[in-house]
């Protein structure tokens, strides 16, 4: 197993383990061995900060793996949710890479960690930190190795290398939020980059927001070649998060992409998979929320999507029920 990379922008509490508010952003390199990610983690850990991430994100490139029969390499940024303290990032990017391998992807996971504070008292308070780190996950991370890629490209050195982001639950929200901001600000506005796929799993912002034209959601359209929404119908977490906005705007981790989404995105719906592992209990509200982290069947279905040489409306994990509308086969 290899070491596990990270962009964090969390306070550093005084025994060095990072905390919940927001803070700089640092680059961390966290070994195998390590049940959290501590600021003695960072990697480098003198100079500059964007010579730091520069230095970083070469170490990153130098180690993947060779490019095979002409295909990308890849890297593929992961966004967690609210109620993620540091060590549950960390588990989470471990399963997402271990998901991954056993589907037999190569290519890198690389988190991005915002300072979610870790419980679930604090849903609206994360929604504040969001956005106030929402543009450094353009700035400080993906832009990063856009901007890395096209360097080596002008030197023929190899630029084969395909940038993606999965983001569950509030993570999409931050997503959402990064991609409009970078459109707003220099020197992102003036940059040239984009994402190859974008994927969210119960993602937690509202349906409508998906619409065609919705402004809201113009910088996920003009900035990912192709999106990927999966939904689950009985996703108990985001029927809680419906509360909190008095039922107004159903989550689209849940309905599902609206039917005037643009061609660009497709809906897979995975309730099919959920409904064996339920149990009936009130520990389902929150695992048919965070299931999708050790699901086979879901790991297959985003392998072929983040290598996206079969189209969408065709992968054998998938029943179609209409074009860009198909549901997630079980195992």
């Amino acid at each position: 197993m290899a070491d596990d990379y990270f962009v964090t922008c969390r306070s550093v509490n005084g025994d060095g383990t990072f905390g919940g508010d927001p803070d700089v952003v640092r680059y961390l390199v966290v070994p195998q061995g390590a049940a959290q990610p501590l600021a003695a983690h960072q990697n480098p850990s003198t100079g500059p900060v964007a010579t730091r991430g520069t230095r970083w994100a070469r170490g990153l490139l130098d180690g993947l793996p060779p490019s095979q029969n002409g295909r990308d390499r890849n890297i593929l940024f992961l966004v967690h949710g609210f109620n993620v303290d540091p060590q549950g990032a960390l588990e989470s990017h471990r399963k997402v890479v271990d998901g991954l391998a056993r589907a037999g992807w190569s290519g890198r996971v690389v988190s991005f960690d915002w300072p979610s504070k870790g419980t679930p008292a604090a849903y609206l308070d994360d929604r504040v930190d969001v956005r106030t780190t929402a543009n450094l996950l353009v700035s400080s991370a993906i832009q990063l190795f856009v901007t890395m890629t096209a360097a080596r490209a002008a030197s023929d050195q190899p630029c084969d290398v395909a940038v993606h982001v999965l983001a569950h639950s509030m993570g999409a929200y931050l997503v959402r939020e990064a991609f409009n901001h970078a459109d707003d600000d220099k020197p992102a506005r003036d940059a040239t980059w984009q994402v190859n796929q974008l994927a969210f799993i119960s993602g937690d912002i509202s349906s409508g927001c998906m619409s065609a034209g919705n402004a809201m959601t113009r910088g996920l359209y003009g900035h990912a070649g192709r999106i990927t929404n999966y939904s689950n119908a009985f996703d108990g977490a985001l029927q809680v998060s419906n509360v909190k906005r008095a039922f107004t705007a159903p989550r689209v981790g849940r309905v599902g992409l609206p039917d005037d989404a643009p061609d660009v995105a497709c809906n897979v719906e995975a309730g099919d998979v959920w409904r064996p592992l339920a149990t009936g209990g009130p520990g389902d509200i929150v695992h048919s929320h965070t299931f999708w982290f050790e699901c086979d069947p879901f790991f297959k279905d985003l392998k072929l999507t983040l290598d996206g040489h079969i189209d969408r409306n065709a992968m054998p994990t998938r029943t179609p029920i209409k074009p860009n509308r198909l549901t997630l086969k079980p195992a």
